[in-house]
């Protein structure tokens, strides 16, 4: 329900969504209004301000949950979140906003590609919520031990947010209108080498795990394919995993320090 802006807008980034569990868990319908209204809201302003781009910021939950014999989901995959499950409010609002904008689209009426994001590491990233990342960040500045609250198998990627940046803008400039693009590394690593690798690059910490994987089950993920960012728009992944544990540790340790002489 925001004001409209009284200057013309060229371009728009629209990735207004919050990126709660415990919003999504309490007030699922709040999650979904949040999104889809505000979706409709800021379509609305567009097509009155005649901008000429607008980059739909979804997310990879549109798919729903990867199958676990599955490598990585490509942008043709045609799962999707169970709409009997209140938990997948999120995820549902971020399909109807994505069915909003490529109808707009599909009109003529407005240029929108579509990004579909993943898993990111790097500055600014929340400490204190549902991010195993965010969470193992706090773990090493704490001094140890990282704690692993499940068994450590769940396959995620990570992407630093300066590569993050250059694929959002990319697409916003360069995208197929009405088309999807995933956002995100398809370096697929689990949960418990994360761990792994935040103990070494950190100096040592030790790595504590609460459950035993079940070797009867696959383990879940949560992995893009990218090949049609990289085929299309020329996009690639520039930061690895080690190195964006690495620039994330000093950055916070950074952080902290200037608290600290602050305090």
């Amino acid at each position: 329900n925001f004001d409209f802006p009284t200057q013309p807008v060229d371009y728009i980034i629209h990735a207004a969504a919050e990126a709660s569990a415990a919003l999504n868990h309490d007030a699922p319908l709040v999650m979904f209004d949040t999104i889809v209204e505000g979706t409709r809201r800021v379509l609305e302003y567009a097509q009155r301000s005649q901008t000429r781009r607008l980059l739909c910021v979804s997310s990879g939950a549109v798919y729903g949950r990867q199958p676990e014999d599955m490598v990585s989901m490509a942008e043709t995959f045609e799962g999707r979140p169970d709409p009997l499950v209140s938990g997948n409010a999120y995820g549902m609002g971020k399909c109807v906003a994505e069915f909003m904008c490529a109808t707009i689209a599909a009109q003529g009426r407005l240029v929108i590609p579509i990004a579909r994001p993943f898993a990111f590491l790097g500055p600014f990233l929340p400490l204190d919520r549902h991010f195993a990342a965010g969470n193992f960040l706090a773990d090493v500045l704490r001094g140890g031990p990282i704690r692993i609250q499940g068994d450590g198998t769940p396959y995620r990627s990570y992407m630093y947010p300066t590569d993050l940046v250059e694929w959002l803008f990319t697409i916003l400039l360069r995208g197929a209108s009405g088309r999807a693009y995933n956002v995100g590394s398809d370096e697929a690593v689990s949960i418990g080498e994360l761990a792994a690798v935040m103990a070494e690059t950190a100096g040592g910490i030790v790595v504590t795990t609460a459950k035993q994987p079940d070797p009867s089950r696959l383990p879940s993920r949560y992995v893009p394919n990218i090949d049609r960012s990289r085929q299309e728009l020329g996009l690639y992944v520039r930061v690895d995993l080690r190195q964006a544990v690495n620039r994330s540790l000093i950055s916070y340790r950074n952080q902290t320090a200037k608290e600290d002489i602050c305090r």
